[in-house]
């Protein structure tokens, strides 16, 4: 294995695993708010408003949601989901590369390139999905760092993507040396 073949694979592996410690750190912790105010708590789980009467946040089920304007609660489904299936198509992605390495196979590591392209459309379409549909109960400003966390993850899939399909194959590899006959 070449230096510069070896490096590329370790910066594939390290932006994966880069990618999933991030999704980790903004999903897990308080279920991934998206906006977490003292009047309203938003996420991929739960949606929670103020509630005047009582004086304190009221978590709401899917089917109270168009009783209070969200008509779209089928695109908050399928916003969470989305987000929440990058996680476990990048574990697998992870699993196949360093498959592909170690058994040396261009198919599998082309399965795993293919895993990270499917998470980074999922995790495009989720997060567009669910701010689509929540967006008329938020304002940007109450936005927090999950969104941001997200906006970032994304950005380091779609570079994972480029960088794992340039990968070079030890077979595909060009000759430094002249041959001499």
């Amino acid at each position: 294995m070449k230096m510069g073949s070896r490096m590329h694979y370790l910066v594939c592996l390290v932006l994966l695993v880069l990618a999933l410690g991030l999704l980790l750190c903004t999903l897990m912790p308080k279920a991934g708010n998206i906006v977490d105010t003292e009047r309203k708590r938003i996420s991929f789980n739960s949606l929670c408003f103020w509630n005047e009467t009582g004086q304190e946040l009221t978590c709401y089920e899917m089917q109270d949601l168009q009783r209070l304007g969200i008509a779209l609660q089928y695109m908050i489904l399928v916003g969470s989901a989305c987000v929440y299936v990058t996680l476990p198509l990048c574990l697998f992605a992870l699993f196949s590369f360093v498959l592909a390495r170690s058994i040396s196979d261009r198919d599998v590591w082309q399965f795993g390139v293919w895993l990270v392209a499917l998470s980074v459309v999922a995790l495009s379409v989720g997060i567009g999905t669910f701010l689509a549909a929540i967006w008329a109960s938020i304002h940007r400003v109450e936005l927090n760092n999950t969104v941001v966390g997200l906006v970032v993850v994304y950005a380091t899939l779609l570079l994972q993507v480029f960088l794992a399909k340039s990968y070079k194959w030890e077979s595909e590899q060009v000759l430094t040396k002249p041959e001499y006959v």
